[in-house]
Order: C-alpha cells, then sequence, then structure tokens
C-alpha cells in the first residue's frame, strides 16, 4: 500500500495582518501568558483559573457549559477547574431555572480576584505597548474596533454564540 506522504511546507496567509492577528491571540491565550498575569497579582492561581476568572470577570453570570465552550475545554475539564475554584471561594455555582443547567458567578472574593487579574492583564499590556505613544495606542484601538466589527458582519447572527 503506497501512500501519498508530502512534506510539511509552511503555508503562509496571503495577508500579513492574518499572521499578525493570528500570532497576537496565540499569545494572549498561551498558558504563559495566563501564569505571567497570575504570578504579577501575587496568587498562586493556575493559568486556567486565571483564564476563568477573565472571562468571568465580564459579568454574564455563563453556564459551565458556556465557559467550558469559551475556554476551549470539555465540561469535565471546566467542572473540576470551578470545583478548584469552589474551594477558593472564587466562584459559586447555582441551578438555573430549568434545573439542568448551572450558572457560574463569582463571589466577592472572586471578583476582587479578577479586578486583579484585569488590573494585571493592563500592566502586562501597557508594558507591551510602551514603545507606541497614547495617540498611536488610540488609532490602533479604533482600527482594531472597525476590523472586529467587520469580522462580526460575516458571521451568521452577527456575532459569536
Amino acid at each position: 500500500m503506497q501512500t501519498d506522504w508530502v512534506t510539511a511546507q509552511p503555508l503562509h496567509h496571503g495577508n500579513p495582518l492574518a499572521t499578525t492577528l493570528y500570532d497576537i491571540v496565540r499569545v494572549l491565550q498561551s498558558h504563559e501568558i495566563s501564569q505571567l498575569v497570575g504570578d504579577l497579582q501575587g496568587t498562586p492561581l493556575s493559568a486556567s483559573s486565571v483564564r476563568a476568572l477573565w472571562f468571568l470577570g465580564r459579568g454574564s453570570d455563563p453556564t459551565q457549559s458556556e465557559l467550558a465552550r469559551e475556554m476551549g475545554v470539555s465540561d469535565p475539564t471546566a467542572s473540576k477547574l470551578l470545583g478548584r475554584l469552589e474551594e477558593l471561594g472564587l466562584v459559586r455555582r447555582v441551578r438555573g431555572s430549568d434545573r439542568r443547567t448551572r450558572r457560574v458567578a463569582l463571589t466577592t472574593a472572586g471578583v476582587a480576584a479578577a479586578r486583579a487579574v484585569y488590573e494585571s492583564g493592563d500592566q502586562l499590556l501597557d508594558s507591551a505597548l510602551g514603545e507606541l505613544r497614547p495617540d498611536a495606542v488610540a488609532r490602533l484601538i479604533d482600527q482594531l474596533e472597525v476590523l472586529r466589527a467587520g469580522l462580526r458582519a460575516q458571521l451568521p447572527g452577527g456575532d459569536l454564540s
């Protein structure tokens, strides 16, 4: 039996912006950045815990499944993570109105921890953007907002599910 085997050659996007954005997203979602943010806030939280607090800090009180989908993990993995965060007193899980779903909410201590995560993330970004003047950062934000709106307009329903 003969297999068609091709040695992988690196492929590149035709648009260098796509490559740059992909690389930025990879860095921002990396374990190392989450761990660095956790270290900056001075607590011994895992990278996964930092990512969960980042998402929960947005205030949507998601279901456990929504949190799992946002983090790119399975429901059982999210359940274990939430168990650890509950033990630390940072989150609570409450039954939804249909009794089959459980919503996740930050406790008072969880809000403080999420605030620290956000502040550490801001500190990290401020440091990374140190070479840019404030007016250049403002223009960058404006342009990224235009890009985000254009990408969302192409999604079914106009937004992420």
